[in-house]
């Protein structure tokens, strides 16, 4: 008779432990589903870096490249001035030389148009 009690309670737990199983398994289930997502978007990550590391690099190059073309410029400007430097000297005392004369002409002239007019400088 013993046994014919302990029956239900035995069938009760292994339903209970049955019940716990499968619900182990769904939480087993979901981990999984939630590692795989893991790993496809850490690798989707790994990709993009790759890639932008690509990008990059090929700017650097481009912008090396460029900044290489600028110094070439900028050393071939320096040789043209460089060379001119007493050309460019003489221009600029020359022009000085010139806007100095040129601002006494356009005075004599408007004195001049001034006098005409009959202004008197005395």
């Amino acid at each position: 008779m013993n046994d014919i009690k302990l029956m239900p309670a035995t069938e009760q737990m292994m339903q209970t432990l049955i019940k716990s199983i499968d619900r182990t398994n769904d939480i087993v289930q979901q981990l999984s589903t939630n590692v795989s997502e893991l790993v496809i978007a850490d690798r989707e990550r790994i990709l993009n870096d790759k890639r932008q590391q690509e990008i990059n690099l090929s700017l650097e190059k481009k912008i090396e490249a460029t900044n290489e073309t600028i110094k070439v410029a900028c050393k071939k400007y320096d040789d043209v001035i460089d060379a001119n430097r007493d050309t460019l000297v003489r221009a600029k005392r020359f022009h000085g030389i010139i806007d100095k004369i040129s601002i006494w002409f356009y005075g004599a002239i408007v004195v001049g148009l001034l006098t005409l007019l009959g202004f008197n400088f005395k």
